[in-house]
């Protein structure tokens, strides 16, 4: 089970189109990274032409239900469930990816890597100044062999980095302080999921499934996982240096990053350890914005 934090994708109402074939699950990771990669660049938006509406205040309220929430941490599956849709990272862009391993003392895909699709966001609601700082996030969805995907979300914190808009100025992950008193009222509603789902923090996602299955799709036993309790996507300064952070839409800015780039280091730690370096994402592709982005694809929390 997922644990809620307030950096979430929200989903409330009504998907692009649901486009995974039959037998999509049980196919090969390369297979599905094929089938994503070409809904994702079957409808993108003409570079002029990047939506930026404004998030309705009904569909705002949705924070504060926590049986909305709780959808978005046990809905399994790599395209969202049908009428809904995303609220505060409404906007991203996204690129095929490949996390090289390096040697490390867990188990599952930190140890294997793999293939699969990273999403790049702000988490903000484009009517809601509580939430306009700019504020980066990821989603990263590696595929496994006839089994669900591993999904990682991270951002560096609930409050962001003020009007600072590089996109790479800071790390992100999946461990959380707690917010300023401005976004506290925000969580509640996710802090009522997390009491509903037997959950005891809500600002931490857990890794444990990450650990239990490899790409290949061989599923380890509770007893033989070794998980980490926080990852870390620290940016790659070369590569960081490639985003021209010259005041125009983030999305531009990421699709000008060449093929090969290899865009963040991923670090994993115990809790009260020390950090070990698990891998390195590398894009296999240029980044693309388009409707699948920002209104199909799933990344489970």
């Amino acid at each position: 089970m997922r644990f809620p934090y307030l950096c979430v994708t929200i989903l409330v109402s009504v998907n692009a189109f649901a486009a995974l074939p039959i037998g999509y699950d049980e196919s090969p990771r390369q297979t599905k990274s094929e089938i994503l990669w070409d809904n994702i660049t079957a409808d993108p938006y003409p570079a002029g032409e990047l939506p930026n509406a404004e998030t309705s205040t009904w569909d705002l309220l949705n924070l504060l239900n926590p049986y909305y929430l709780m959808v978005t941490f046990s809905h399994v599956g790599d395209e969202m469930p049908a009428e809904r849709k995303r609220v505060i990272h409404s906007y991203g862009t996204a690129a095929r990816v490949r996390w090289e391993p390096q040697p490390n003392s867990f188990s599952g895909v930190f140890t294997t890597g793999g293939i699969g699709i990273v999403r790049l966001s702000l988490a903000k609601a484009f009517n809601d100044p509580v939430l306009e700082v700019f504020n980066p996030g990821i989603s990263v969805k590696l595929l496994i062999d006839g089994a669900p995907s591993v999904n990682f979300v991270a951002i560096n914190n609930l409050d962001g980095q003020e009007q600072d808009q590089n996109f790479f100025a800071r790390s992100l992950t999946n461990v959380l302080e707690e917010p300023s008193l401005r976004l506290q009222v925000l969580s509640v509603g996710f802090k009522v999921a997390a009491y509903l789902l037997s959950l005891v923090n809500e600002r931490t996602l857990p890794l444990e499934n990450a650990a239990r299955v490899q790409s290949d799709g061989i599923a380890l036993s509770k007893a033989d996982a070794r998980a980490p309790f926080q990852i870390f996507f620290e940016p790659i300064a070369a590569s960081a240096a490639l985003y021209a952070n010259d005041g125009s839409d983030f999305r531009l800015q990421l699709a000008r990053l060449p093929i090969g780039t290899p865009i963040y280091r991923v670090f994993a730690k115990r809790e009260n350890a020390e950090r070990e370096l698990v891998g390195v994402l590398v894009l296999e592709s240029n980044f693309v914005a388009s409707r699948y982005v920002d209104e199909t694809i799933f990344f489970q929390h």
